[in-house]
């Protein structure tokens, strides 16, 4: 059985399989243990630890990060932040993951959209700040085309 408090590195198995890009491992973990997937995907939003969508979006797996949004049926879980106040957004912009952006993009509400965009993390950082402190110009662009606030 895979919950955490039985086998405490099932998460970073998970996260290696996401790293690695090795999705077909990935998706036989979840068909296998999808409650046990589902739990851990909870655990990691109480404990402030970045979510598998997170990771995926950090490594530019564009395969994983679009599986993972294609299994949860609620987004919102897989957009916790992180213990930093980071939410996926902000790993977008670390990595310059522009199929990461446009995929949110068309899949959440324009408000929440746009209020995820300009949500600054506990440094006071937005996506934006974080695209530009990692040189991802065309990401950084986007954004700006997008609207994101300035300020």
């Amino acid at each position: 059985m895979l919950a955490s408090n039985q086998n405490p590195k099932i998460n970073i198995k998970i996260k290696d399989l996401i790293e690695e890009g090795n999705i077909n491992q990935l998706q036989a973990l979840y068909l296998n243990h999808n409650d046990e997937f589902q739990l851990h995907v909870n655990q990691l939003k109480k404990k402030g630890l970045p979510s598998f969508l997170y990771i995926a979006a950090l490594n530019e797996q564009t395969e994983i990060f679009f599986w993972l949004l294609s299994q949860n049926e609620n987004i919102n879980s897989y957009l916790n932040l992180t213990e930093k106040g980071n939410n996926i957004f902000h790993a977008i912009a670390k990595s310059g993951f522009i199929e990461g952006l446009n995929k949110l993009e068309a899949q959440l509400t324009n408000s929440r959209f746009r209020q995820l965009l300009d949500a600054p993390n506990h440094a006071f950082d937005t996506p934006l700040h974080v695209a530009l402190q990692n040189k991802q110009w065309k990401l950084a662009k986007l954004f700006l085309e997008k609207g994101t606030s300035v300020s």
